[in-house]
């Protein structure tokens, strides 16, 4: 009698199975980390509230931002925007609300705050208002690998508070790098560039109602602009930025949201950290724009 290991085939069979368990073991964790997508964004949201307010006298916050990580390196690189103020003597007081967030969609948990303390403008990235990045799947797949060690450490992390125990400190969310997936070069990298879409006004129900009520709370709105590097820009077809413009007036013509735009073509080598983040001399230019901008000119 021949013993399994003697069996021709055998070790082919072997390997076949480890294979299926491997990949539904790779299954069953990607269905996790997708269930958890929308409570850890809101904790993340949480800890990335940049500045936060507290209206103990009665007065109100001068603005109220919300924005993507395009937002958080132009305002909040190295604590920028406050530097800018202190420096210029500016009283000015704000909230900003921002991080690595995609869609207006992923912001919905603010309209009830911003009610509360009624900013007298409200500045929403324009990016998260307008556009739709639609990465192709190699590179949807690369950044959900990227976040699978963000995802231990955070479960490491919620184990250790479970026992009441400080959890060990970890620089890799400081040393992580951001893929720059948004602007391939098709002729560098071979695969396709991310595809962008400009969105529908009607893709954000919510945040239409809330629209409608800005006028009873004298809150004013507008889109900013915060503007990727000159060399990312050249890679924008005429047509998305014809379709952009088109909804930025469609804004304006149904809900009175004013553009505030960036004048400025900024070179990558020298203001960004990759094509479309600010680097500290990015930060520090459009904060100063900024500021100057709502000190000295009429929203």
């Amino acid at each position: 009698m021949n013993r399994p290991a003697d069996i021709t085939g055998m070790p082919l069979f072997i390997w076949v199975r480890a294979f299926i368990v491997a990949l539904i073991f790779l299954v069953i964790l990607c269905f996790i980390v997708i269930s958890r997508d929308k409570r850890l964004a809101v904790l993340e949201l949480k800890s990335e509230q940049a500045e936060e307010f507290t209206n103990t006298d009665g007065s109100r916050l001068d603005a109220y931002f919300l924005g993507s990580s395009l937002t958080k390196d132009a305002l909040m690189r190295n604590n920028t925007l406050d530097s800018v103020i202190e420096k210029r003597k500016e009283k000015f007081r704000y909230k900003a609300v921002v991080g690595d967030r995609y869609c207006l969609r992923d912001l919905n948990s603010q309209i009830a705050d911003i009610r509360k303390l009624r900013p007298r403008v409200l500045f929403i990235e324009s990016n998260i208002a307008c556009i739709d990045y639609q990465g192709n799947g190699f590179s949807k797949f690369r950044i959900w690998l990227s976040n699978v060690p963000l995802y231990i450490i955070m479960r490491v992390n919620m184990i250790f508070k479970l026992f009441d125990k400080p959890a060990p400190h970890s620089n890799f969310r400081q040393n992580v790098q951001r893929p720059d997936f948004g602007f391939l070069n098709a002729g560098i990298v071979n695969i396709p560039n991310v595809i962008i879409k400009i969105r529908k006004i009607n893709d954000f129900p919510l945040w239409n109602e809330f629209y409608k009520q800005t006028a009873g709370l004298d809150i004013k709105i507008y889109l900013l602009e915060i503007p990727r590097s000159l060399e990312a820009e050249q890679y924008i077809p005429v047509k998305i930025k014809q379709q952009y413009n088109a909804l930025v007036r469609e804004y304006h013509d149904n809900y009175n949201i004013g553009y505030l735009d960036f004048p400025f073509s900024l070179s990558r080598n020298r203001y960004f950290q990759d094509r479309a983040h600010f680097n500290e001399a990015g930060s520090f230019f459009y904060c100063t724009w900024l500021i100057k901008r709502l000190s000295h000119g009429k929203l």
